[in-house]
């Protein structure tokens, strides 16, 4: 996720496990990773493997890109699993006038 809190942007992974597989099961997410980034606009990649493991990267210039974070496994689970999406969130629960605005969504 791309991440302000009032002094700047951050990129900001997070990972989790569904451990009850319900329609509103439950699920344990924690922040993986936060590295700092020098404006609101980034390049994101997602790379699914056949293996199912897929992993992320991410561009400032749209040309060179970083590898973040572990490699993740897709897997089935709730409504929200074996689904790989882009969204926007307020994480923290708080009213917030913040939003996203996505150029493209490529898929090759």
């Amino acid at each position: 996720s791309i991440y302000y809190d009032g002094a700047g942007y951050s990129l900001r992974l997070y990972g989790g496990h569904v451990s009850e597989i319900t329609y509103e099961g439950k699920a344990k997410e924690e922040m993986i990773l936060s590295k700092p980034l020098s404006s609101s606009r980034v390049h994101l990649r997602l790379k699914l493997g056949k293996d199912k493991m897929y992993k992320f990267s991410y561009s400032e210039d749209g040309r060179t890109y970083i590898p973040v974070g572990p490699a993740f496994r897709l897997e089935r689970a709730t409504w929200t699993g074996a689904k790989l999406c882009i969204w926007a969130v307020q994480k923290e629960g708080l009213v917030s006038s913040g939003y996203a605005d996505f150029d493209s969504v490529d898929i090759i």
